[in-house]
């Protein structure tokens, strides 16, 4: 459940064609920004294309972008998030591949259909040519991928007779990129949200140097539902969904004055419920201390009164009834009356 949480949350980041042009600059460009968000256009998750059988398959993958340049398709640029580990990732990665360039292959065989063009056999053209398809997994986890990286992990090539078929057989390499991994040269090159995310992941179980990082970062959030979503993904830290909130609608802004917003708001309430606490407790104090006190003076004026009392009927030789007084606390009350002694 955590994992599908991190893994639906960086995706909706990635939709945002500034976000994803910014990740393939940096890992297919050196940062250089060949590919500009305009030129991207988000194409439908699924990938829907029939089986040798006839019967249709559906694929569905996580983030896929075609880039354009001034009307001309250069590539098509797919993105999958992996929050854990994946055994069977090659070979995941070669379906999407092939789902890719069998769309192609659909596309440009109706388009040669109205064109009255059919190949039969051949499917299309001699001259038809497929656009580059380009995947590459984001992998956020902390522990080290260190394989399968490429389909030729995954196969039992033990044994000299097996030995012997590896030339033949198709060594799919996977474009894996470790966010948590990854060196800091490289993560200084994202221009967009996404450096958020990688500096949050690079900097691992170091809370204080992440926090140096956010409070310092004056870089702008183009993206901060987004990007909130992720970070509290990550950390389960409640302060990125108060941020989220904080920000609705506001567009760009930066780390460093959201977190400021947020401690702002905090000792608000903090006072808020600072004053709330001290009426009570001080409401209650009082309570006790004038229980305490009234308790002790009534007390005390007890005791006069009846030290009064046996004084007087010491006085006028009446000690039998001083006797009787205190055993019965009426003949007490109605002596004090007789004597004017104020109950």
């Amino acid at each position: 459940m955590e994992e599908l949480k991190k893994d639906l949350s960086t995706k909706e980041l990635l939709r945002n064609p500034d976000v994803f042009a910014d990740i393939s600059n940096v890992h297919l460009f050196g940062g250089e920004e060949v590919i500009r968000p305009e030129d991207l256009e988000l194409l439908p998750q699924d990938m829907v294309h029939r089986k040798g059988n006839g019967k249709l398959e559906t694929l569905m993958g996580d983030v896929r972008m075609r880039f354009k340049k001034e009307g001309i398709v250069i590539a098509m640029i797919q993105a999958e998030n992996q929050a854990g580990i994946c055994n069977t990732m090659p070979v995941r990665d070669l379906g999407y591949i092939y789902a890719n360039y069998k769309e192609q292959i659909k596309e440009q065989k109706k388009k040669n259909a109205t064109e009255g063009k059919r190949y039969f056999t051949r499917e299309i053209g001699d001259e038809d040519r497929l656009e580059p398809v380009i995947t590459f997994v984001l992998y956020y986890g902390k522990e080290e991928w260190k394989r399968p990286l490429s389909l030729l992990d995954m196969l039992d090539l033990e044994g000299e007779e097996k030995k012997k078929l590896e030339p033949f057989l198709l060594n799919h390499q996977l474009h894996l990129i470790s966010l948590t991994n990854q060196d800091k040269e490289t993560t200084e090159k994202y221009k967009s949200d996404f450096w958020h995310v990688a500096t949050y992941l690079s900097a691992g179980d170091d809370q204080k140097k992440l926090e140096q990082l956010a409070e310092e970062s004056q870089r702008h959030i183009r993206h901060p539902e987004e990007l909130m979503d992720v970070l509290y993904a990550f950390s389960e830290d409640e302060r990125y969904l108060e941020i989220k909130e904080e920000e609705k609608g506001k567009g760009d802004t930066t780390m460093c004055k959201m977190l400021d917003e947020v401690e702002r708001r905090g000792m608000e309430k903090g006072l808020e419920r600072g004053l709330e606490q001290g009426l009570e407790q001080g409401l209650e104090r009082g309570l006790e201390q004038g229980l305490e006190q009234g308790l002790e003076q009534g007390m005390e004026r007890g005791k006069e009164q009846v030290n009064h009392l046996t004084a007087c009927l010491i006085q006028d030789g009446r000690t039998e009834e001083l006797f009787q007084a205190t055993q019965d606390s009426e003949l007490q009350e109605k002596l004090m009356e007789e004597y004017g002694i104020s109950i």
